[in-house]
């Protein structure tokens, strides 16, 4: 498999106390599409 473009790893996210993301890793290679939504 090919290097990534872009790779985030153990991301984590509070608001107010409220945890949105704990320890999220992602990985994006060439050719792949990604979408990320939220509200």
């Amino acid at each position: 498999m090919t290097e990534p473009l872009i790779e985030l790893r153990n991301v984590s996210k509070h608001f107010a106390g409220v945890k949105a993301l704990t320890d999220v890793s992602i990985a994006v290679h060439p050719g792949e599409v990604v979408c990320l939504l939220g509200d």
